[in-house]
């Protein structure tokens, strides 16, 4: 099964919600600012993979997913904590 184009952009948009979601929660708990190379990162790193997108789906589409993936393992846990202590308070 080969990737579409669209289905390829949806991941990217989806990839780069998610980090950049988990990362703002992070800092959020401490009360810092994100750096200013977390923004030109996160801006390189989704007009890279939209290129990428529309020249190799199916190779945005794999780097998107591992993109979600790390990012849930490396700041799933904090922002759970945060999330959920909001919640139940």
């Amino acid at each position: 099964m080969s990737m579409t184009t669209d289905r390829a952009n949806g991941l990217v948009l989806t990839s780069l919600t998610v980090s950049g979601a988990l990362v703002l929660i992070r800092d959020a708990t401490t009360g810092a600012i994100p750096k200013p190379r977390f923004f030109l990162g996160w801006t390189l790193a989704g007009i890279g993979l939209a290129v990428l997108a529309q020249i190799q789906p199916d190779l945005a589409g794999g780097v998107a997913v591992l993109m979600i993936v790390s990012a849930a393992l490396v700041y799933g846990a904090p922002a759970w904590q945060v999330i959920s202590k909001g919640v139940t308070t």
